[in-house]
């Protein structure tokens, strides 16, 4: 699953309309198809292949007029190419760079499509390409403004790598904090379902990283076997009854 991480202490990526904004700028869909292909998918969060929690509203699809009118309701105001807002008495044009693995080729050709998808809209955008070690000390240091990463999850992944104490996106909110104390000291299936509706609703408010895509496993079966195929990452052969 690859995502693009924000530093939430950056001084223009703190406001959580920048953020909504420019995830409202980016094309998922175009990216996948532009730069990788088959094999991959447009995702908008880490637990929507198929988990029980997901809520299918986390899937944010691209909106122009939604992104201009965020930017304008922070005081952002466009001129020529670009978006400019008085910050500390200075005129502050709406710039920052995105870091990526150079080894990574997929993460590469992600983030030149994005810096140009950005730039459509005004937004300036600076690729720097760093190497394994470089971009991990970034990370870990918070030198960055955005980052695209990605992780290896399992089927039912933990949300604390996104939202617990030191996350990678630097952000904290107090409701999270407090709904995450709950989970872990133990909920019911019910309790559950709501507590992560409400990080969801949450989530969506402060947008502190935007899910790209993740691989997709195929199931491939012959044309003679029929009925309602569908199988899942869980159990390949769910939906295939087997006679003797």
């Amino acid at each position: 699953f690859d995502f693009i991480t924000f530093n939430t202490e950056n001084v223009i990526l703190s406001d959580p309309n920048v953020r909504k904004a420019i995830n409202y700028m980016i094309d998922k869909n175009n990216l996948v198809a532009a730069c990788l292909g088959d094999g991959y998918t447009a995702s908008s969060f880490s637990l929507d292949m198929g988990n029980w929690l997901y809520d299918k509203d986390l899937n944010v699809g691209p909106n122009a007029d939604e992104a201009i009118r965020l930017l304008e309701s922070s005081g952002w105001q466009r001129s020529g190419n670009g978006w400019y807002k008085r910050i500390d008495n200075r005129n502050e044009r709406l710039t920052f760079s995105i870091i990526v693995q150079n080894t990574n080729d997929n993460r590469v050709r992600a983030a030149d499509n994005i810096k140009t998808q950005r730039e459509n809209y005004g937004i300036n955008v600076n690729l720097q390409y760093y190497s394994p070690n470089s971009f991990s000390s970034a990370i870990n240091e918070g030198e960055y403004d955005t980052a695209i990463l990605g992780l290896q999850l399992g089927y039912s992944p933990s949300l604390e790598t996104f939202i617990g104490n030191g996350n990678m996106a630097r952000y904290y909110n107090d409701e999270i904090s407090e709904i995450r104390k709950n989970i872990m000291g133990g909920l019911n299936d019910e309790e559950l379902q709501k507590a992560y509706e409400r990080i969801f609703e949450i989530y969506l408010d402060d947008m502190p990283y935007i899910g790209l895509y993740r691989t997709v496993d195929t199931l491939i079966y012959n044309q003679n076997l029929v009925g309602n195929v569908r199988a899942n990452a869980f159990n390949i052969y769910n939906n295939i009854e087997l006679y003797d």
